[in-house]
């Protein structure tokens, strides 16, 4: 019993030791970086069996960290309405497929620049499958079910923000910020959630879900020791570092673009931020032979995002982007 008291000793001093190091160090306990999303009515976003997340249809009145108001109008196929009106003999169906940067989280509908574009072409059917949450991962699935279905598009547009790698692979990261960002923002979302899944992509077994009740834990003591907070952290960086977020990325894009051959779709990646990760991208869309939409801006910026209070591209930043995507198809 002494030996075994002097073991249990020695730990607790060690982790006392430890603790008090840490803190003085800078490091503190977890604590949830708080982030509010309020809807009138309720749930403008729903759990989806397929792609994680789902826009429940209706229009909604929607404010972010008490700042940041707007409307967003979802139409009974639960996509964001394109216009006040359906598009009646049109040419083409052009699809868009992004996260809440190409669906325009923070602005009113007729501002996101799917809006625009569909506005500068009134002769083509354009549908916005964007969801706030998606990674590339979802226009995979969206377009092997549209296979399935026979409702293909002409020409597919896939945002790609820097980001969407880690929501591709759901690495830790992401799933730490769908557990405390997204389901901690609304306390009357998470039961909605209890039974759905997210998808992601393995690089040897692809498409695969997670379901959303196993999506993330603290360790225990995480919000009142700094010391487990930085061997959780330390811990959930060396998987991240294991896990080639960027092959992932590139590989849904291959397949999705051998889908489009197969199917005489015409596929463009439209990259929407700028920096490095962004850049590795478009090369490799570029040696791929894949067509690339360079619209890329660095966000967040005090000019095109909606800081201090969203990170969210605002309806400067996606009039920029509708300007150079009808640029580009012009060319």
């Amino acid at each position: 019993m002494k030996r075994l008291f002097n073991i249990l000793f020695i730990i607790i001093t060690t982790f006392l030791l430890l603790e008090i190091v840490i803190r003085i160090c800078g490091v503190t306990p977890f604590e949830a970086k708080l982030f509010n999303i309020q809807s009138t009515p309720k749930f403008c976003m729903i759990p989806n069996s397929s792609y994680g997340f789902g826009l429940n249809p209706g229009e909604f009145q929607v404010t972010m960290n008490h700042k940041i108001n707007y409307t967003c109008t979802h139409n009974s196929d639960s996509l964001r309405i394109l216009s006040y009106s359906e598009p009646t003999g049109f040419q083409k169906t052009i699809d868009i497929h992004g996260c809440s940067f190409t669906y325009g989280m923070s602005v009113d509908d007729s501002l996101a620049f799917p809006f625009l574009l569909q506005k500068s072409f009134p002769n083509y059917r354009f549908r916005n499958y964007s969801v706030p949450g998606f990674g590339n991962v979802q226009a995979l699935i969206r377009l092997k079910n549209q296979i399935k279905n026979n409702d293909l598009p002409d020409i597919i547009m896939v945002s790609y923000a820097d980001f969407h790698d880690e929501r591709n692979a759901l690495n830790t990261n992401y799933r730490k910020s769908l557990y405390h960002g997204f389901l901690n923002a609304n306390e009357e979302v998470k039961p909605l959630f209890d039974e759905s899944q997210m998808p992601y992509y393995d690089s040897k077994k692809g498409i695969q879900y997670r379901n959303w009740n196993e999506m993330y834990k603290n360790w225990f003591g995480r919000d009142y020791s700094a010391a487990v907070n930085s061997l959780q952290d330390a811990f959930e960086k060396m998987r991240n570092a294991s896990n080639d977020e960027k092959v992932i990325t590139h590989q849904i894009l291959l397949e999705i673009n051998e889908l489009c051959k197969e199917n005489e779709i015409d596929f463009f990646v439209v990259t929407i931020t700028k920096n490095e990760n962004t850049e590795l991208t478009k090369q490799f869309c570029e040696q791929q032979n894949i067509k690339v939409i360079d619209v890329g801006l660095e966000l967040p910026s005090e000019k095109y995002s909606n800081l201090p209070y969203d990170i969210h591209p605002n309806e400067v930043a996606h009039l920029f982007f509708a300007e150079r995507i009808l640029e580009k198809m012009g060319n």
